[in-house]
């Protein structure tokens, strides 16, 4: 049975997550229109890592160098216990600040 603070947790998570699905860029999200539908879907079922998987793969993809929806999705991934999505997140978003610095 779900305690008070999963059921809290989970709704931060999927605030977070549809957080992160609202920066996706219109074209990006009309390319993976299948995915993005695929998302909403897994959000209303309380499917949250599904629908992480999905925007993780699509941001890999197709928004790599948009350091608002890395950050969001680290946020996210934090509150999910995904450590390893974390790391690579973060430092995409480290890579990110090198190169604005850099340039």
């Amino acid at each position: 049975m779900a305690t008070p603070e999963m059921i809290t947790a989970w709704t931060e998570t999927e605030r977070l997550l549809r957080n992160s699905f609202v920066l996706l860029d219109a074209e990006v999200a009309k390319e993976f229109d299948c995915d993005v539908k695929q998302i909403l879907e897994f959000l209303d079922h309380n499917e949250l890592g599904l629908a992480f998987d999905y925007l993780f793969s699509i941001v890999q993809e197709a928004q790599w160098n948009s350091a608002p929806i890395l950050q969001s999705l680290v946020i996210a991934a934090e509150s999910m216990g995904l450590a390893e999505e974390v790391g690579l997140l973060n430092n995409r978003v480290s890579s990110l600040h090198n190169q604005e610095h850099a340039a």
